[in-house]
């Protein structure tokens, strides 16, 4: 999915199937932005498991809200990385298919130009046959 934002200093667009995540936190305030890597880190969501706006808060729930955030990019890249070997094993499957369909049709023609349409009309009669 592409996505297109005003982020001031930052060009394109964001392409969530190429673009990894990753966090970052600021332990003074208590929050993890999670970031699309694309050059630099674009921050679009922030977590913070803290209401009050108090230090001894921010610095109590850090540890936590970063785990939150590693664990969100690990799922998210994950997911990207399991997808992408998804379709990769699809392109492949459709070119090995095309290319064994290919290849019977090459055997069928070279039959026909060996043999004649007559024997391999009686070939496949027998087949048939055979199967049943």
């Amino acid at each position: 999915m592409i996505l297109k934002h005003r982020i001031e200093y930052v060009d394109g667009d964001i392409d969530t199937d190429t673009q990894k995540l990753s966090c970052g936190g600021n332990r003074k305030y208590g929050t993890v932005a999670l970031c699309f890597d694309c050059g630099m880190s674009v921050s679009f969501a922030d977590i913070k498991l803290h209401s009050s706006d108090k230090a001894r808060d921010a610095k109590a729930v850090w540890d936590d809200a970063h785990l939150l955030g590693a664990e969100i990019a690990r799922r998210w890249n994950e997911y990207n990385t399991v997808e992408k070997q998804k379709k990769e094993q699809i392109d492949y499957a459709v070119t090995l298919q095309d290319t064994i369909d290919a290849m019977d049709e090459r055997i069928r023609e070279l039959e026909e130009k060996l043999y004649g349409r007559g024997v391999i009309e009686f070939k496949r009669e027998l087949e048939k046959e055979r199967t049943v």
